[in-house]
């Protein structure tokens, strides 16, 4: 059975190894000066300025996205269906192998070489990347580094959730390939759900995976970093301050100003601008006359407060793992019903 799976699946194995490769030889030959480059000041423009580094660092979050979605589709989607349209798996249950053995094997290998090619590459990227996530939270972004690995954004493509996509669009695949018995149909569904599954989860569900930081903060002129609004200067609308309550490494849910009553007002009081700087000044230094001095006491009095909610950079493994855990439970439930399938329906 291990030379039958080889033989049906070389090609997709050959073409992924092979793009394993080429990858990791690229980041082989410029991960050590970038690690080296990482010692120096201002080392994400420097890196910035060198083009390879720039395109490694986009290329390599794309590829990271795209290969679930290319695994399930190309080699979980064919693993059945592609038998049952051309009808062999009629000849090799009669040759002695059962159903659910052969599945087991073909499920088993499968997903044996999926975990240790989407593995290897995530490692591989995740080292080449480790400098540049490092600064971005205390140089700050750039036109090309721009999120920090907490970011729902960059979340994703880091640590050990690609693994975990990957084993789950494989499984998937296997099933709708089961259920449609159309390996062309089931290709593309399965790399359109992962499309969706991928915007999904950090939008609803990778926020309620661990308790997230809720804290009020009083606004002081030590933390007042700016002053975000909607509408005219004439016609303001709501406005909210900006503090530094979360880190720079931190996933911030929510930031808003809130008054008393902990609601976020329509509009904060007319008094709010002169608690910012005129323009050109230093936003540490206090206006003439203590304007700012007054204005911050003046919200305080009045009850006002920042809430902001946020997970912490220290909580990004517990949040990797129970990601993890909940792609791996997803794909052995489509496991256990691949294997309910073929008994029943095949």
């Amino acid at each position: 059975m291990i030379w039958l799976h080889y033989r049906l699946s070389r090609l997709q194995l050959l073409i992924g190894l092979g793009a394993l490769a080429v990858v990791a030889l690229a980041l082989a030959l410029t991960g050590p000066d970038l690690a080296d480059l990482s010692s120096s000041e201002n080392f994400l423009q420097q890196a910035a300025r060198h083009t390879p580094n720039s395109f490694l660092y986009v290329a390599t979050i794309l590829l990271t996205y795209a290969v679930p979605a290319l695994l399930g589709a190309f080699w979980g989607a064919p693993l059945v269906a592609r038998e049952v349209e051309a009808g062999t798996h009629r000849l090799i249950w009669a040759q002695g192998v059962g159903r659910t053995r052969w599945l087991a094997y073909r499920l088993g290998l499968g997903a044996a070489a999926v975990l240790v090619i989407s593995g290897l590459l995530t490692l591989a990227i995740t080292w080449w990347a480790a400098p540049i996530d490092a600064a971005v939270p205390k140089e700050g972004p750039t036109d090309v580094f721009s999120f920090n690995r907490m970011s729902p954004f960059l979340f994703g493509v880091r640590g050990l959730v690609p693994i975990g996509y990957a084993l789950f669009a494989f499984t998937l695949g296997v099933v709708l390939g089961m259920v449609l018995r159309r390996t062309l149909v089931a290709l593309g569904l399965t790399m359109a759900l992962m499309v969706v599954l991928q915007v999904c989860m950090p939008l609803f569900v990778r926020a309620h995976l661990a308790a997230p930081i809720d804290t009020r903060l009083a606004i002081t002129l030590d933390n007042l970093r700016g002053l975000e609004g909607t509408g005219s200067p004439q016609n303001p609308q709501h406005k909210t301050f900006h503090i530094s309550g979360a880190g720079a490494a931190d996933w911030v849910l929510s930031d808003e100003t809130v008054d008393r009553s902990g609601t976020a007002p329509a509009q904060l009081p007319d008094y709010v601008p002169d608690c910012m700087p005129e323009p050109g000044q230093d936003d540490s230094a206090s206006a003439p006359g203590g304007e700012r001095d007054r204005c911050i006491q003046q919200l305080a009095a009045d009850g006002y407060q920042q809430h902001i909610v946020y997970h912490p950079e220290s909580a990004f493994w517990t949040l990797q793992w129970r990601e993890t855990g909940l792609l791996v439970g997803g794909a052995a439930l489509l496991t256990g019903f691949a294997f309910w399938r073929i008994r029943r329906d095949l």
